[in-house]
């Protein structure tokens, strides 16, 4: 049996339970979990190293040092001990580009190739943002990157231009084939609107507009019943205390479920509203989920959210009620447009954004790395 090429897959850790922020699945943790589950080839073997994420507590801000030293420590043990060919960093920058300075410099000392995948929609503003002393790194860690990996392909041009070669690949988000569902019940079959939000519940998703503009929309006479699945805020959890409902809109507050759930309310609603404001917005999970599920989407030109749904969502210029009031009009007046749109979403998620499309892609990356062809 001829022996695999060892990859070191550098990622957060998995099933943590007090994750700082959102508490839902996110990007990252995603990713590896479905790299480390899905993922086949019979020419690489990918090899977990995980890092620390950022709890919540009064004293998360001096826990830094100690997960930085943590993690420099395992990542270099794992090097050693397993001894890869390849370093796959799944990077979150920002405020991670220490750690991942480091990451690619020990690298370099045991001359490994690297793969560097820029995950969300943060990295131009994060590097333009920067000091220079944070380019200079960051510029490090991309010029020694063999491959460099971007969730969204706007970023491409920009990261050739930093590293001066044409080694940065566009890998979307995606799901794996086997969650993918064969038959799913008809949207918009009912005078009931049935709308749907995934995610974590503060001002940067857009929610307190969400639920006034479904308001405006009941008071016209359009029934909404409107579920939202993810952590709240605690400013949130005060407005939705003293928030008065018309009552043609019902709302089913879920919290935090598991993804078996999720996909689930995928399935029953009608329309997936994410009217997200978050400059960072990359490709979401939730979009993905949405678009398999063959949903009626409404969303935001936040990060790459354009590129990822052009033709095939409702678009809002600007989060405001008034305006998600106005698209929840149309769609239930003019359902065929709506069902069009949902469809030709789901098609294009089965073309671009399963396991099938993208596994066979990250085996070429990997062959890349190794001796330049792909």
């Amino acid at each position: 049996m001829k022996k695999k090429t060892k990859v070191l897959l550098f990622g957060p850790e998995l099933n943590s339970k007090n994750a700082y922020y959102g508490g839902g699945v996110g990007g990252y943790t995603r990713s590896m979990s479905i790299f480390l589950k899905y993922f086949c080839s019979d020419d690489f073997q990918l090899m977990p190293c995980f890092y620390s994420i950022r709890k919540t507590g009064k004293f998360f801000i001096l826990m830094f040092p100690i997960r930085f030293i943590r993690d420099i420590l395992i990542f270099t043990k794992d090097i050693v001990s397993i001894d890869p060919k390849i370093v796959h960093i799944l990077g979150q920058y920002r405020k991670a580009v220490p750690r991942e300075f480091f990451i690619v410099l020990i690298s370099k000392i045991f001359k490994k190739y690297i793969v560097y995948e820029i995950i969300a929609g943060s990295f131009i503003k994060s590097f333009n943002s920067g000091n220079a002393f944070s380019k200079a790194m960051i510029r490090f860690i991309l010029v020694n990157s063999k491959v460099i990996l971007a969730e969204g392909e706007l970023y491409i041009p920009f990261i050739n231009e930093i590293t001066k070669k044409p080694n940065c690949f566009y890998l979307p988000n995606f799901i794996p084939v086997e969650e993918v569902p064969d038959n799913i019940p008809g949207k918009l079959q009912q005078e009931l609107l049935k709308v749907l939000f995934v995610g974590y519940c503060y001002e940067g998703k857009g929610v307190f507009e969400l639920l006034e503009g479904l308001n405006l929309a009941a008071k016209k006479g359009i029934k909404i019943s409107l579920t939202l699945v993810g952590s709240e805020s605690h400013k949130f959890q005060d407005y939705m205390f003293v928030f008065k409902n018309d009552e043609n809109l019902l709302i089913n507050r879920k919290g935090v479920q598991p993804h078996e759930v999720v996909l689930e309310e995928m399935r029953l609603n009608d329309i997936y509203v994410y009217p997200t404001r978050h400059s960072g917005e990359g490709h979401t999970n939730s979009i993905n989920e949405a678009m398999m599920n063959n949903m009626v989407i409404i969303t935001t030109h936040a990060g790459f959210l354009s590129s990822i749904l052009s033709d095939c969502a409702f678009f809002l210029k600007t989060v405001t009620a008034e305006e998600i009031a106005q698209t929840l009009l149309l769609i239930s007046n003019n359902r065929p447009l709506a069902l069009e749109k949902a469809s030709a979403a789901r098609t294009k998620f089965l073309d671009n954004y399963t396991s099938r499309t993208q596994i066979p892609k990250m085996n070429s990356f990997y062959q890349f790395a190794l001796n330049g062809n792909h």
